[in-house]
């Protein structure tokens, strides 16, 4: 079982820790990513995200997420980290857990607490900036829900998106 494991909820969720904690996989068709608020990886956010991204990928289990180079987000958060798609994706098949995936950047990206700190106020306000951008974005919006005027960031947009895909009835 999972003990002291508050993220196990019912069989779903008990199955996906055993399939990450057993064979290292992160099925994104079953359950979305980490949020990309969370900062747990680093101190930088989407990076959590990014690294399950990343490893259903390589477990073929990516669902409809979209990772690395097919994903602006990821090419920018990789960007600030100076660390490239394939270079990050090799990594995380050889480092299983995320403490060693942090220690292996901090080693490779010597960034500082200050610009991380500006890279998330930056990432977590990256919205649309073009008429094209807007609407691209309010038509997946209306997708989601049509009724949402209060969303305005591409991280408020996964975070609704993931909502979305994954309820239960």
């Amino acid at each position: 079982m999972a003990p002291n494991n508050e993220k196990v909820e019912n069989w779903l969720d008990l199955m996906d820790y055993d399939d990450q904690q057993s064979f290292g996989i992160m099925d994104l068709a079953r359950r979305p990513p980490r949020s990309p608020y969370s900062q747990a990886v680093l101190g930088v956010a989407h990076l959590a995200r990014l690294i399950d991204k990343g490893r259903a990928c390589i477990s073929r289990t990516l669902g409809d997420y979209q990772y690395g180079s097919d994903s602006a987000i990821d090419r920018h958060s990789l960007a600030f980290l100076a660390i490239k798609v394939d270079e990050f994706t090799v990594k995380l098949e050889q480092l299983p857990t995320d403490q060693q995936v942090s220690d292996w950047i901090k080693d490779r990206s010597s960034k500082t607490d200050s610009q991380i700190a500006e890279f998330n106020g930056q990432i977590l306000a990256l919205g649309p900036t073009d008429d094209g951008e807007w609407s691209s974005f309010r038509r997946r919006l209306n997708q989601l829900d049509s009724h949402r005027a209060d969303i305005k960031t591409y991280f408020e947009l996964m975070v609704l998106e993931d909502e979305g895909a994954f309820q239960f009835p």
